[in-house]
């Protein structure tokens, strides 16, 4: 897979992950994947999300000009467990949505036994409005199977610079090397 554009949207989305790459990614590569220009009015678990859970190599993914509104009550989304359960939202629930999240790992929709790697991602000019700051992590599997050169550049939360992984809210894991904060090649 090569070559994706995906632009001048706008997401609303109740449930799952609104600007995605994976959780499938049974194949040699995934790479030339552009988001561009979108609006992201809702999302219920991850707002910028690369889940690597085969045997591709995810490269040369860009996030650019992409604006994000968490909402200030967000119930915890929960997967139902049989027909009559009914979800009860919890009144004082602190639940945010994440919003950069990279992670190579096994998961329910993983269809090979080998794992795969991301390179290259960036990350310009993104821009978060809400009450709560939403987290972001990035994380490998192994010393085979890792992330790396990850450029973020201009991220703000509610105006402000986040020029480092604590102003992020950013948690840099095992086998992630390269996240980086400042310019990033057009």
């Amino acid at each position: 897979m090569r070559n994706v554009r995906v632009q001048d949207m706008v997401l609303w989305c109740d449930w799952g992950r609104a600007l995605e790459i994976g959780a499938e990614t049974s194949a040699p590569e995934m790479a030339d994947v552009r988001f561009q220009d979108c609006d992201i009015l809702r999302t219920t678990h991850i707002a910028l999300d690369i889940q690597c859970g085969d045997r591709a190599l995810v490269h040369d993914i860009r996030y650019e000009n992409i604006r994000v509104e968490t909402d200030d009550a967000c119930p915890t989304p929960r997967m139902q467990q049989s027909r009559d359960e009914r979800y009860v939202a919890a009144p004082l629930d602190q639940y945010v949505p994440n919003l950069l999240v990279i992670v190579i790992s096994k998961n329910p929709y993983s269809k090979d036994t080998e794992r795969g790697n991301v390179r290259n991602v960036t990350y310009a000019d993104v821009s978060v409005t809400g009450r709560r700051a939403p987290r972001s992590f990035f994380n490998g599997l192994d010393a085979q199977h890792t992330v790396q050169g990850i450029t973020i550049d201009n991220l703000r939360l509610n105006g402000k610079p986040a020029n480092t992984a604590a102003e992020a809210n950013l948690s840099v894991g095992q086998y992630v090397n390269g996240v980086r904060f400042g310019s990033a090649a057009k």
